[in-house]
This record gives structure tokens, C-alpha cells and sequence, in this order.
């Protein structure tokens, strides 16, 4: 799985890349190169943050929105565009603000409703936070930092109407330090997304101690909405 900075909390990210299959692989165009660059965030979009990785390009993979836990059912071969990760405060394993888009080219638009449909679903909700509640085990057993010590996953369906979005919220609470004080932190991470025509785009929005600004989350949606209908495949 790759993992940016933004994610180290996060062998509980809900995106994911893992390795392409061999069949079933849709080819990355230049069409479809050229839309995913054009709708993804860039730096004029979130201004006042610092973008890092991923370097230019795309990945192929396998599975849809949840990653590699089939949250969402996508088996089929997918290819996925990702924005840098623009952030500000905190620290590099905690940081204050942070967001990154993403562009995945599914294999049909009927995959991409069914994932789309997922990601605003009880079940998928409740298959996430049993996941991560595995992952928060093993990272304890191991002794690895930052673990979960408490795990939530609720809808955002109530914050994001009326946007065409499904949307997702982690609240964790880990077993790192705040920045200048002690105990816990807690640690919000938002997953939002809509589809048009094949392509599937999201936002992962993190944020501690308090959730990553909604109005500005809606902006970001609201903007990357529009830029998926003008460059739709």
C-alpha cells in the first residue's frame, strides 16, 4: 500500500493503491491523463498549504475507494490520479490540515455508481470501521506508532447536502501526543466523493485535533465537481 505523510495514521486509509491484475486493465489514455489533471487539486486551489508527492504520473489499481478491503465489492482493474497532499500546521505525523484529490478511471460507469453507491452505505461504513479496528490491533501488538486506541466511522451525508457526494468520516483517536501537550490526539479523516460518467473522485480531508474546515471542504467538492462535468469521460 502506498502511504503518503498525510496517511501515516492511516494503514487506515480508505484509498488505497495495491498492484494492478493483469486482466481486466483499462489503459491510462492521454485523454483520460489529461481530465485527471485537469480536475485534481493543485496548489491555487488550497492556498496557504504545502503540497507533498505523489510525483507526477498515475498508479494502476485494483480496487476502488476502500482500497484493498473490498469495502466497496470493485474487483475489477481500475486506474487511479492523485493529487499532491496540501497541508498546513501540526507536524509531519500530525498535521493540522491536510487534503488530497483523487481521479479513478473505472472499468465501466456502472462500476462507478456501484462504488460511488457504496461509499454512502451503512454497510461499507460498518465494514471500514471493522478494518480499522483490526488494523489499530495489530499496529498495538506490534508496537507500532501511531495506533488507534478508539475508532469511529459516521456519514456525512448531513454536511454535504445538497452536493451530488457520498462522504465518510474516520474519528480515531491515537496514541500520539498532541503538538505541546500530552495524552491523545484525536484525528478526523474525511472521504468524500462523486462520480460522472467513468471517473470516481474524491477527497481525503484530515484533520486534529478539530475535522478539516467543512467550508472549505465543500469548496474543494463544489470545485472539483465542476471541473469533472467540463472534462468528463
Amino acid at each position: 500500500m502506498v502511504i503518503s505523510t498525510g496517511r501515516v495514521l492511516a494503514a487506515t486509509s480508505v484509498l488505497v493503491a495495491g498492484c494492478g491484475s493483469t486482466s481486466h486493465r483499462p489503459r491510462a489514455s492521454a485523454r483520460a491523463i489529461a481530465s485527471a489533471s485537469a480536475i485534481n487539486l493543485r496548489a491555487a486551489d488550497v492556498p496557504g498549504t504545502v503540497g507533498q508527492g505523489p510525483r507526477p504520473g498515475y498508479r494502476e489499481v485494483r480496487f476502488g475507494p476502500f482500497g484493498e478491503w473490498s469495502c466497496a465489492g470493485s474487483i475489477q482493474g481500475i486506474i487511479t490520479f492523485a493529487s499532491p497532499r496540501f497541508g498546513r500546521g501540526g507536524t509531519t505525523l500530525l498535521q493540522t490540515e491536510s487534503v488530497a484529490s483523487h481521479v479513478t478511471l473505472m472499468a465501466s460507469e456502472a462500476q462507478a455508481a456501484q462504488d460511488y453507491a457504496a461509499l454512502g452505505s451503512a454497510r461499507a461504513r460498518a465494514c471500514v470501521k471493522r478494518k480499522l479496528a483490526g488494523v489499530a490491533i495489530r499496529q498495538e501488538r506490534e508496537g507500532r506508532e501511531p495506533f488507534a486506541i478508539h475508532v469511529a466511522v459516521v456519514s456525512l451525508a448531513p454536511l454535504l447536502r445538497p452536493l451530488p457526494v457520498h462522504g465518510i468520516r474516520q474519528v480515531k483517536d491515537v496514541a500520539i501526543a498532541p503538538l505541546g501537550g500530552r495524552g491523545r490526539s484525536r484525528v478526523y479523516l474525511d472521504e468524500c466523493g462523486f462520480v460522472v460518467g467513468r471517473l470516481l473522485v474524491d477527497i481525503l480531508a484530515e484533520g486534529s485535533p478539530h475535522p478539516f474546515p467543512a467550508a472549505t471542504e465543500r469548496r474543494l467538492l463544489s470545485l472539483l465537481y465542476s471541473r469533472a462535468k467540463a472534462h468528463k469521460l
